[in-house]
């Protein structure tokens, strides 16, 4: 590659083969088969740092049999956002190039009601044992991104950082100039606060109260895949929660609100914003002064 990344990808038979359910079935409704793609940016000196970035890459999300209405659904050609994003920061890694070791890990699929698309109702179990109901094939990023997380302790990531056009909640609760900020650990979710704060991206952290986790209990499975109608950022992203591997610090940034400006704000143009970019390279140039 241009910048001396190492490179892999994963096609929808290689996703079957090690496991990578999530991914297998929101991708399967589409002609375009899922894919998940990793490049790797590996420093000089040792690292003992290994910064996983996770985007989501819905090509194009109908919402699968639980189909969305018609209005703004052409917007929807922007689900793969997230991936753009982590994409988009590597490149200004390689130029920059950083102390630290980063990995951008990205899922793509077309989320599609083909005659071969999962339903409302199916159960799939994740290579960490964990069951999931799908009752809402909508809430298909969380799925992929439950991939991601498995995939990124795998790779041995000692910090996770998710970026997905995730939740119409949270654009609902913060607007089109705030992005979602989640995650247990204090410290790497200030870190991502400031980095985005030198560049104009603002963040605003919502609360993640494990109470909340019982408002994805159902009794077909582990987890039910939606939490009902209250607090649904947060419900997302205690989803995802149970996939992160180990006590890892991560963050999840849900940038439904903030990848498509309808009107100009500051110095963003009308369209998309490429939110996240300048937040996520500054996070691994300035790593030791974010994290000490």
């Amino acid at each position: 590659s241009t910048h001396g990344f190492s490179f892999q990808s994963f096609g929808p038979k290689a996703l079957a083969d090690h496991g990578y359910v999530g991914l297998v079935t929101v991708g399967k409704g589409s002609e375009h088969g899922p894919r998940m793609m990793e490049m790797t940016y590996t420093p000089d000196g040792d690292s003992d740092v290994h910064l996983v970035l996770l985007g989501k890459g819905v090509t194009f999300d109908t919402g699968g049999i639980s189909i969305k209405g018609a209005e703004d659904m052409h917007l929807m050609v922007g689900d793969m956002a997230g991936a753009a994003a982590v994409l988009g920061a590597m490149e200004v890694i390689g130029r920059l190039r950083p102390r630290i070791k980063v990995t951008a890990v990205v899922f793509s699929a077309e989320n599609k009601p083909g005659s071969k698309a999962c339903r409302p109702g199916d159960i799939i179990r994740y290579k960490n044992g964990l069951s999931v109901h799908i009752e809402n094939t909508d809430a298909e990023g969380r799925l992929l991104l439950a991939d991601g997380l498995i995939r990124a302790g795998e790779l041995q990531a000692t910090h996770i950082v998710d970026v997905a056009t995730l939740t119409g909640a949270c654009a609902r609760a913060l607007g089109p100039s705030f992005t979602g900020v989640m995650g247990m650990n204090r410290k790497l979710v200030n870190a991502v606060t400031r980095a985005g704060g030198n560049h104009g991206e603002s963040y605003w952290r919502l609360p993640l109260p494990v109470e909340y986790r019982e408002m994805l209990k159902t009794p077909h499975a582990d987890l039910n895949n939606v939490g009902g109608p209250k607090a649904g950022a947060t419900t997302a992203a205690l989803f995802l929660k149970e996939f992160v591997p180990g006590n890892t610090p991560w963050v999840h940034l849900d940038i439904a609100g903030t990848f498509w400006k309808s009107k100009p704000w500051k110095y963003y143009k009308e369209g998309p914003s490429g939110t996240a970019v300048k937040t996520l390279a500054d996070l691994a140039l300035r790593w030791k002064e974010h994290l000490g």
